[in-house]
């Protein structure tokens, strides 16, 4: 029988919200200094968080086996002295830190922004945003009532993330049986520790509790949308209508409460692709930096990300670069100790344990259906394309979005023509899309095509990608247009 009580509910919000904030804050002001401020200084802090801890905690538990309290309290003492290292090498005026915490809404701002749209802008304002309510309550109130009912949530988070509760450990080495997490050995354990953490801090595992990380994800997901959106287009229908295209999604508000981390995955590409902009447009190879942490996290949320969204980001960065003829410059820019010392120390930290564990059993990243080492290709199956026109035209999947994907390469014409850095908004989501086909094509994954089960998922993760930049693309092209006339 699965428990629920309100006290309960209140521990785990405060402990999902607050404790994040003491890790993440550490490492974002280590990172950028006071170059970030309010909300997206503190997004940016909440979702480094759950990165940093699993990490953290699983590197020492090569050294300690014990997952709480003492691999938590040695990861934050860590963090604390990489930030004061930060400072004292940085010389960040402490000062100008301390304002940065400081939250600022102009309601006067916002109030005259929707004054100077037009009726119609203003009536879909409005409609976005009492449909945004609406879906925000009746989701929390679903998710705070039922436990995991999915199959994923059970086998690749929820069962490992409990034996390692029991465990107070991670057991690494001895019989397959034994190891990691008792179950899909070749599945990242990050997010299954993360959970760990948190049930050790609330003292309980709580089935339906636990999974408020998903919730809170995508809270907080839309909020930085609205701040990044508003910031580039100072415009409230602009800065609704990603929130409501992503919304309406049907499969969202289903990842958004089983516990399933694809969702997570879209989530975590957007910030990512999101910093490497900033770093176009800045210059400022710090921002880089904290995209490349983002990415290595992205890879090991899921297997997809390490073969999948990681690399093809990267790729999409490589080919916007060179679009912009500024090879050359960005050479020159990751020539510096500053950049291949943090990269450095992500990789010894980040990256390579859990590569190193994996190699040792010869598990690896299968993506492919039955096979049990690296990707099993096949001959082509051309047959999934048959199954595509259901997929799109199905009012139940994704409903008119064939409009908004050929809207985006409407406006990637003239992306290309202007050399334009936002380039990348497009490149990553369409990279991405094609080769989660082409893993479809050539590999025993077709079948998840033919049964239309793994196929939507994936292709509505691309999807909230490709809506969250798209209010900005359509801003700026319409605003180009008007210059034009």
């Amino acid at each position: 029988m699965f428990d629920t009580s309100i006290i309960m509910l209140l521990k785990y919000i405060l402990v999902l919200l607050i404790l994040p904030l003491t890790y993440g804050i550490l490492f974002i002001r280590s990172i950028l200094g006071n170059k970030i401020k309010w909300v997206l200084f503190y997004i940016l802090s909440w979702f480094s968080w759950i990165f940093l801890v699993s990490f953290l905690v699983f590197d020492l538990n090569f050294l300690f086996k014990n997952i709480y309290p003492y691999n938590l309290i040695i990861s934050y003492i860590i963090l604390v002295t990489f930030f004061f290292i930060s400072v004292y090498t940085k010389k960040i005026n402490l000062k100008q830190l301390l304002h940065t915490f400081k939250i600022n809404i102009s309601l006067l701002e916002i109030k005259q922004n929707f004054k100077q749209l037009n009726i119609t802008e203003k009536f879909l304002t409005i409609f976005f945003f009492i449909y945004s309510i609406i879906f925000l309550i009746t989701w929390f109130i679903f998710k705070t009532n039922l436990p995991s009912f999915a199959d994923d949530t059970f086998w690749n988070w929820n069962k490992p993330s409990i034996n390692m509760y029991y465990d107070n450990k991670i057991i690494m080495f001895g019989e397959k049986n034994e190891i990691l997490w008792k179950w899909r050995l070749w599945y990242p354990i990050y997010i299954p520790l993360y959970k760990t953490i948190i049930a050790k801090i609330t003292w309980s595992w709580n089935d339906i509790y636990v999974n408020l990380l998903n919730y809170l994800i995508f809270i907080l997901f839309i909020t930085f949308l609205r701040n990044i959106t508003y910031n580039l287009t100072k415009n409230i229908f602009y800065t609704w209508l990603s929130w409501f295209l992503i919304m309406s999604l049907p499969l969202v508000f289903y990842h958004s409460v089983s516990g399933y981390m694809d969702l997570y995955s879209a989530v975590i590409s957007v910030i990512a692709i999101y910093l490497i902009f900033l770093y176009f447009k800045k210059k400022d190879i710090d921002y880089l930096i904290l995209a490349i942490f983002f990415l290595i996290w992205l890879a090991y949320i899921k297997n997809d990300g390490f073969v999948i969204y990681t690399p093809w980001i990267i790729f999409a960065t490589i080919v916007t670069i060179l679009l912009q003829n500024k090879l050359k410059y960005t050479l020159k820019s990751l020539n510096n100790k500053k950049f291949i010392t943090n990269i450095i120390i992500f990789i010894l930290f980040f990256f390579l344990p859990f590569l190193f564990l994996k190699k040792y059993y010869n598990l690896w990243f299968n993506q492919a259906a039955g096979v049990q080492t690296w990707i099993g290709l096949e001959k082509p199956h051309w047959e999934i394309f048959n199954v595509f026109p259901t997929i799109f035209l199905n009012e139940g999947n994704y409903n008119i979005i064939l409009i908004w994907i050929l809207l985006s390469i409407f406006i990637s014409f003239s992306l290309l023509k202007k050399k334009s850095y936002k380039l990348i908004f497009v490149l990553s989501p369409v990279f991405i899309f094609i080769l989660f086909n082409l893993a479809f094509l050539i590999t025993a994954n077709y079948k998840w095509v033919l049964n239309q089960t793994t196929v939507n998922r994936v292709f509505t993760m691309v999807f909230v990608i490709l809506l969250a930049f798209l209010s900005i693309l359509i801003f700026d092209h319409t605003n180009d247009n008007k210059k034009n006339n």
